[in-house]
C-alpha cells in the first residue's frame, strides 16, 4: 500500500499545501519515512505547508512528521507543519 501512496503523491509536483485527516496521516507518513534522499527530493518538490489532523495529540504522528520534516530540511526543502483543526 505504501508504494501506491508514493505513486499518487508523485503526481502532485506543484502542490504547495497538503492536508491529512487522522485516518490518512499514519499510512501516508509511514510511506514517506523510508524514501531515499533522491526520491524524497523529487516527491512533492513544491510542498511548503503540511496540515495533519490530530498532530499535537499523537506522539506517533509527531515522530513521523518530524522525520519527514528533517529529511526535507537536509535537502534544502522546508515545510511548516500545522495541526489541522486548531
Amino acid at each position: 500500500m505504501g508504494l501506491q501512496w508514493l505513486e499518487l503523491l508523485g503526481l502532485f509536483t506543484s502542490l504547495k499545501t497538503l492536508r491529512f485527516g487522522k485516518e490518512m496521516a499514519l499510512p501516508v507518513l509511514h510511506s514517506l519515512r523510508g524514501l531515499s534522499r533522491e526520491r524524497e527530493r523529487a516527491l512533492l518538490p513544491s510542498l511548503q505547508r503540511l496540515f495533519v489532523e490530530g498532530y499535537q495529540s499523537s506522539e506517533v504522528v509527531q515522530a513521523l512528521v518530524e522525520d519527514f520534516v528533517t529529511a526535507r530540511q537536509l535537502s534544502g526543502q522546508y515545510v511548516v507543519v500545522h495541526d489541522w483543526g486548531r
